[in-house]
């Protein structure tokens, strides 16, 4: 049984497409979701909604990008999902908030949607080459982390199908990129959560579970299962356990599993939940977050140097 939340964004979607589509007759490609709303796992005010939208013709790029814009909040008005509160491209209650939502956008963190050229994706060599996106796409974003997920979450919600044609480039440059994205906003975290406790502590939770993925991911154990695809929410902490589990045992860890259990069961619960305890407490967890993620990746890249680099992972 699917939550409210999840029935809501998913009824904005099929506007949302349905809508763009008619407004862009012919100009668009397809229109691909991946992320939680993907998965079933929406949560009203903590999620955000990942949309990459592909037009036939590069020409069409701006008009679409601000039909796409005006229509999206339109309908989150209508639809009551918080959008604005979450996305970086959304509403600033400050000065504050309106700088750090300014650095997400600029770095394409938490922004609902990216409008691409027909060209800009190379998707069966695994790369991003469109001239404004590939300096940052080749030193600091993971097109690997990326493009996975498209080919494994992703939903087409308009137009053709592109997930057969995605072929993400598994070299062990882009996994450790992956690993370290994590790492940098869990330190961003860190410091936020010292003016701005409960976003520094959203920070956290979520980089701790983008950690999971990537750092499986990182040692080719991850595989995103009909199982991941069910859309039950209240079963996502026994997956997110169970992925906790997999990477201890790889790094060898056994001694630390209760440890590591219930700091990521302490991450699920704010994810769902959100923050209401004071700074200190904020800070103490923000602190324990990145400090799981540097020695995790410490380790995964010892591993790596000892064992040599692995064939890239096939099987797309």
């Amino acid at each position: 049984m699917q939550n409210p939340d999840q029935r809501r964004v998913e009824a904005f979607l099929r506007e949302f497409a349905s809508r763009l589509a008619e407004k862009q007759s012919g100009k668009i490609d397809f229109i691909l979701l991946f992320g939680s709303a993907a998965l079933g796992e929406f949560v009203k005010g903590k999620s955000n909604v990942d949309l990459l939208i592909q037009v036939k013709e590069d020409a069409f790029i701006p008009e679409t990008e601000r039909l796409a814009d005006h229509l999206f909040w339109e309908l989150d008005q209508k639809y009551g999902l918080g959008l604005k509160e979450v996305c970086s491209t959304g509403e600033k209650k400050n000065a504050l908030e309106g700088l750090l939502k300014l650095l997400e956008s600029g770095a394409r963190l938490n922004k609902p949607f990216e409008v691409m050229g027909p060209w800009d994706i190379s998707w069966e060599t695994g790369e991003i080459v469109r001239a404004d996106l590939a300096p940052g796409a080749w030193l600091v974003a993971s097109q690997y982390s990326l493009l996975y997920k498209m080919k494994t979450e992703g939903k087409i919600l308009w137009g053709r199908n592109i997930l057969p044609e995605i072929r993400p480039k598994a070299t062990l440059w882009e996994k450790a990129k992956g690993a370290g994205v994590p790492q940098h906003l869990a330190l961003a975290g860190l410091l936020v959560a010292w003016v701005l406790p409960e976003k520094g502590v959203a920070y956290a939770s979520k980089t701790l579970l983008y950690e999971l993925e990537s750092a499986l991911l990182f040692l080719g154990k991850f595989r995103k299962g009909k199982a991941r695809q069910m859309g039950l929410l209240e079963k996502e902490e026994q997956k997110k356990q169970a992925e906790a589990l997999e990477l201890a045992l790889q790094l060898g860890w056994r001694s630390r599993l209760g440890r590591e259990q219930r700091l990521f069961r302490e991450a699920m619960e704010i994810k769902q939940q959100g923050w209401n305890r004071g700074r200190r407490e904020g800070l103490a967890f923000c602190f324990r977050a990145w400090l799981y993620i540097l020695s995790t990746n410490s380790w995964l890249f010892l591993k790596a140097l000892l064992e040599g680099e692995k064939a890239p992972t096939q099987g797309y």
